[in-house]
């Protein structure tokens, strides 16, 4: 062969190296991207918002202040639904602190909302409970308190459920990234040994 040919085909193998390096760099850049998103976003949401689920907004606890008769086991209830809405708050605040979309904080803020409108129903219904107005304090636990609470988990599964497919999402593109990276570089060996083979046969 010539040395101009030689030239002709390291050159050729540059770029064909060159655009291999170049894709297979972006392609991991794109996995470490996606990666540290699940780290660092998808799995603290899920785990926030999960844990925010579990005593989001616990309308039993309430009921049972309403018809229990003994003051010192409504009081000792009573601590114990403020003990869990502290739980709840330092878990949604560290949630809040996370937000990383249009989406999220409109999901979180309506959340939040609810969740306060929950709040001053569920203080009226324990004041009228604990001065002994048990059917006022049930009527208003059935007629406002109910569809509230229900507002609030339904918020709550949204934010969870916002988080969980997100996940999945971002699962599925390491996945698709991993498996066009898995082909490419086969093709391109598969190249690269062809080329090889032909130049040493035609040498």
């Amino acid at each position: 062969m010539t040395f101009r040919i030689w030239i002709k085909i390291f050159c050729t193998s540059l770029v064909v190296v060159t655009i291999a390096g170049t894709f297979g760099y972006l392609s991991l850049s794109r996995l470490k991207h996606n990666a540290q998103l699940i780290v660092e976003d998808t799995l603290p949401g899920l785990s926030f918002a999960g844990a925010a689920n579990a005593y989001l907004a616990d309308a039993s606890r309430t009921l049972l202040v309403v018809v229990t008769e003994d003051p010192v086991q409504q009081r000792a209830i009573r601590d114990e639904i403020t003990m869990l809405s502290t739980r709840t708050t330092t878990y949604l605040e560290q949630y809040g602190s996370q937000l990383d979309s249009a989406e999220d904080r409109t999901n979180y803020e309506t959340l939040i909302r609810e969740r306060k409108a929950y709040f001053e129903i569920r203080e009226k219904v324990l004041e009228l409970a604990v001065a002994g107005k048990k059917s006022e304090a049930l009527a208003l636990y059935t007629q406002a308190m109910v569809p509230v609470h229900k507002r609030v988990k339904n918020a709550g599964d949204k934010l969870f459920e916002y988080n969980r497919h997100q996940g999945e999402v971002r699962g599925q593109d390491i996945l698709a990234s991993c498996t066009i990276t898995q082909i490419s570089v086969a093709i391109l060996s598969v190249v690269i040994f062809m080329a090889g083979f032909f130049i040493c046969l035609f040498k």
